[in-house]
């Protein structure tokens, strides 16, 4: 996105090296960073979960946090908040609420095992339970108060789910039973959530997993194995129409790695990479173009693609790129990455972000021994951070001071990155050491 354009909406007055904006009503979002899991190597005795952030602006990836675990299934955000899930051999599984602002951890579900899926809605946390879990497929909290006792739990659906998709005030959790394809329906209309029915289709939408939804039917993948030798067998797109209760199947060679809906297609994989399902005339472009991914997401802001990509024990990779598929940004990762989401702010912040970015003086640049920073408005700086280009963390401290001094005398010569932490935002300053 491009910031010239958008900032043309607002009256800038510049004096005294501020800038000050007027008119900070736009709603135009943009991407502050990208959130993402990865998982190590599962099973290994003390092996961690790692939470990680990449500004994409900056070029600056981050370990946040890396709690205990072994594989990470799900990673969403919601505001200013992330909820990552945090899955270990144990069963003990966790899921971690993180201000995306401070990167501490806010809250939290501790013990719930087979955690899969995690869907916000309103003032509800919904998670899908899938294997490891044993009873109670679904559960909803208040997003507000994740330790207290769930609003809701399944004693309905009898075997472990796998996607969810809200649409007009309703959930709809995907599972499969005695070999055919079910979506329970539950209402969130009211204070306390209720379980409506489960639309049962059929053998050949066995497998039925991610779901997608274009606001009027609901689009479900589903790939069928063989139950003795996992030998694959066939894969279809499910269309479910809620209202008229009607649904039919469309055949493709592949149907997994689901990334959402944009306009008329939907995003997934169905054969040899990234792919598309029309949801108009059910026509499949398979691949839109070649690539293995473990997860991905479509950043609408920016006309981009961002995706994980591991082979689960050697490698791990963030990958950006067009939408024909064409490398724009890539950092390297832990391995067993498998999901990432998306942190966009609107405009009113990013403008109040630049008002702060001029408040702020870096001095001397280039510098050799030390770095001065000067603050205008201390009070607005959460934390200070000084990164080398690849983004190994030099300095972390809580300014208590408008003006600071740092020694970097010992530092290699070359490009520094200075990360601010506002109460909204990151602010990156650049220096160089001579």
């Amino acid at each position: 996105m491009k910031m010239k354009t958008q900032l043309q909406k607002c009256l800038l007055i510049v004096g005294l090296g501020m800038l000050t904006f007027i008119n900070t009503k736009a709603q135009t979002t943009y991407l502050n960073q990208i959130v993402l899991t990865t998982g190590g190597a599962y099973g290994n005795p003390g092996n961690h979960v790692k939470f990680a952030t990449y500004e994409p602006t900056g070029k600056v990836f981050t370990v946040r946090d890396s709690p205990l675990g072994d594989f990470s299934n799900d990673i969403i955000t919601d505001s200013s908040f992330a909820y990552a899930h945090i899955g270990r051999a144990a069963g003990t599984d966790v899921i971690y609420k993180y201000n995306l602002n401070n990167y501490n951890r806010v809250d939290s579900i501790i013990n719930i095992a087979g955690a899969k899926k995690i869907v916000v809605y309103k003032n509800y946390l919904i998670v899908g339970r899938g294997y490891g879990a044993t009873a109670n497929y679904v559960e909803i909290f208040n997003k507000k108060n994740l330790q207290a006792t769930p609003v809701y739990k399944d004693v309905i659906i009898p075997a472990a789910t796998s996607g969810i998709v809200i649409l007009r005030d309703t959930a709809y959790v995907s599972f499969t039973q005695n070999d055919t394809g079910k979506i329970a329906i539950i209402n969130l209309k009211n204070t306390i959530p209720s379980f409506v029915r489960i639309q049962a289709f059929d053998t050949m939408s066995s497998g039925l997993g991610e779901l997608y939804t274009d606001g009027k039917n609901i689009f479900g993948l589903s790939e069928k194995y063989n139950s003795n030798t996992y030998a694959f067998m066939y894969a279809k797109v499910t269309v479910f129409n809620p209202i008229a209760k009607t649904y039919n199947r469309v055949a493709v060679n592949k149907a997994n790695g689901g990334i959402e809906i944009n306009g008329a297609n939907l995003y997934a994989n169905f054969g040899t990479g990234l792919g598309t399902f029309n949801t108009t005339t059910s026509a499949v472009v398979n691949p839109v173009f070649p690539l293995s991914y473990s997860d991905g997401a479509l950043d609408n802001v920016n006309n981009r693609f961002v995706f994980q990509q591991t082979d689960f024990y050697s490698y791990g990779r963030l990958l950006i790129t067009d939408l024909s598929g064409n490398r724009i940004d890539s950092v390297i990762t832990d391995f067993s990455g498998s999901a990432v989401a998306l942190d966009y702010r609107n405009l009113t912040t990013k403008i109040n972000e630049v008002a702060m970015v001029n408040a702020i003086r870096v001095y001397p640049n280039p510098a050799t021994n030390f770095i001065n920073i000067d603050i205008a408005v201390v009070e607005e700086i959460v934390q200070v951070r000084i990164f080398d280009i690849t983004g190994k963390e030099l300095y972390n401290l809580k300014p208590t001071a408008t003006s600071i001094q740092l020694p970097i005398g010992d530092f290699t010569n070359g490009i520094y990155l200075i990360n601010l932490q506002t109460k909204e935002s990151n602010i990156y300053k650049k220096f160089i050491k001579q």
